[in-house]
């Protein structure tokens, strides 16, 4: 069968067909990847058209909040710098923003990236708004404003507590939210904030220290001004109070304030007090007799307390009785305890020592001691008392309490020509041994007793070589004879012996001889009830009598 064969492509018509179409798709990609890139770059462009368009409403609504700084290579244009944080903190911008692209590099929208804007110094129009590029290098410097820190304190010297003003000032700020206005104290536990404004700040502090504020611009943490002050008169300190322990005579006036230094260093002391036994007191009356502990405490105006004890001792003064002629009274001034210390006389003729008695008793106000001291003239006991013949033993010093003879100090006993005198405190008051005119006086009531008196006796004599003798009498022959034991007195007188004569037995030309009086003993120290015996010395005072009372504590 003929017919006609059906042709194909050639090998040549393939390859041509594969070039062509290899040509218009390339053609196709070629435009495609154009108008992709073109799209990319005119979005980048539109992006930061917008960021540019936005900067210079900024900077029209805001003029006379920015400042300008010269520009250093040309001094016709003057130049400022925003960020994209100031767009997005004054609401021309969202925070989505940040997601935009800028490049192919992958860059994105930064809070910190600058606007750049520059005008002519003089006319002020706007010579160029770029958002990146070449004078990006120059705005760090220029967005950060100028400022200045003022703190005021009050009230000024010493308080318990300062008000802290500070303020905030800051010039040429494109947006005064790009910085933080802050303070610190070193002691933050003193501080109290009044309020707590953007640029104004108040605080109250209680306690010294110091105070800083500053300024920190956000978008790199530097600080464009900075002050600080130390505080220093807070008063803290509370009054010093010195004192000293004393002892004063009970029932004597005096200040309790005595021997108290109380300084502040403020100069002021608002109040002082003292206490006993946690009550107040405002006079040594309220003191009793012995130890007191007594609290002193001082405030000055700022509450500021200090505190100090110390020991005021009252004791009831002493009293001393020295010798008189007549009884002596004691009157007690305060219930208690008394010492009582006697001493009696001395004997006379320098003679034995007085003696010492130590006695206490307990005695309530309005009490009397009756006190009669001895003397060495034998007062109050002595034997020989006035009596020129004798010397006196020494006189008794005595007490009494309610008429009744409570303590003895004895006195001693009289010196006589012989015989050692008798201390007082043990003796038995005797006055000295008979030696042939009697013995001495004795003393009574603790006293001394006296010397005896010298006896005079004929010795030595001769035996009368004549004279005249009628049985009872004795008469001189030639110079004298004794008398006869009977005393009577011879009243013939003879001239010669012729026609009487001498008896042998008696006795002419006699010497006078004398046996010395012995001294007297001292007399009895004693001690009865009530009161209580403490000490008993023999012998101890060399002059009259003395006493001592006092308050044992």
């Amino acid at each position: 069968m003929n017919g006609k064969r059906k042709k194909g492509f050639t090998l040549i018509e393939l390859l041509a067909t594969i070039v062509i179409l290899s040509l218009v798709v390339g053609i196709v990609a070629y435009v495609a990847i154009n108008t992709i890139s073109n799209s990319k770059e005119k979005s980048y462009k539109v992006t930061i058209n917008n960021i540019e368009k936005i900067a210079r409403d900024y900077l029209l609504e805001n003029s006379d909040r920015l400042f300008y700084i010269p520009k250093s290579n040309d001094n016709s244009i003057e130049y400022q710098c925003i960020t994209i944080r100031n767009l997005i903190d004054m609401g021309y911008f969202k925070n989505d923003i940040l997601n935009s692209k800028i490049d192919d590099d992958g860059n994105f929208v930064k809070e910190e990236d600058y606007i750049y804007i520059a005008r002519n110094k003089t006319t002020k129009a706007i010579a160029e708004i770029s958002y990146g590029g070449e004078n990006q290098s120059e705005c760090p410097n220029a967005v950060k404003a100028t400022g200045s820190v003022d703190i005021s304190i009050s009230p000024s010297g010493w308080s318990d507590y300062k008000e802290i003003v500070i303020t905030y000032k800051i010039k040429n700020a494109n947006d005064i939210n790009a910085y933080e206005y802050k303070y610190s104290y070193s002691n933050m536990d003193s501080l109290t904030v009044i309020s707590d404004e953007e640029l104004i700040k108040k605080f109250k502090v209680v306690d010294n220290g110091e105070i800083i504020g500053y300024i920190e611009y956000k978008n790199d943490n530097s600080q464009i001004a900075e002050n600080s002050k130390n505080i220093t008169n807070i008063d803290k300190i509370a009054p010093v109070i010195e004192t000293s322990d004393i002892t004063k005579i009970y029932g004597a006036s005096f200040d309790l304030y005595e021997g108290v230094s109380i300084t502040d260093n403020s100069g002021e002391v608002v109040s002082k007090r003292v206490y006993l036994d946690s009550q107040e007191i405002t006079s040594y009356s309220s003191l009793k007799i012995g130890e007191n502990i007594l609290t002193y405490k001082a405030s000055d105006k700022f509450g500021n307390e200090s505190s100090v004890s110390r020991k005021i001792i009252l004791v009831v003064a002493d009293k001393e009785f020295d010798y008189k002629e007549e009884e002596q009274v004691y009157e007690v001034s305060a219930d208690g305890t008394y010492v009582i210390e006697a001493n009696g006389a001395q004997g006379g003729n320098s003679g034995g020592l007085g003696g010492y008695v130590k006695a206490e008793l307990s005695l309530k106000v309005g009490d009397k001691l009756y006190i009669t001291t001895g003397g060495v003239n034998g007062y109050n006991g002595g034997g020989g008392y006035k009596n020129n013949s004798y010397y006196p033993g020494g006189g008794a010093t005595t007490v009494k309490y309610n008429n009744n003879i409570i303590v003895i100090a004895a006195g001693g006993g009289a010196k006589g020509n012989a015989g050692t005198p008798g201390v007082g405190g043990n003796g038995d008051s005797a006055g000295g041994s008979d030696v042939g005119s009697g013995s001495g006086i004795s003393g009574s009531n603790g006293g001394g007793g006296s010397n005896s008196l010298n006896y005079n006796y004929s010795c030595n004599c001769q035996t009368c070589g004549g004279g005249c003798y009628d049985g009872t009498y004795q008469c001189n022959c030639r110079t004298t004879c004794d008398y006869l034991p009977t005393s009577v007195e011879c009243w013939t007188f003879c001239s010669t012996c012729g026609s009487w004569y001498c008896d042998p037995t008696y006795k002419c030309n006699c010497q006078t001889c004398t046996k010395n009086g012995q001294s007297g003993n001292g007399g009895t120290s004693s001690v009865v009830s009530p009161a209580k015996l403490i000490t008993n010395t023999p012998g101890q005072r060399s002059s009259n009598g003395y006493v001592k009372i006092s308050y044992k504590l």
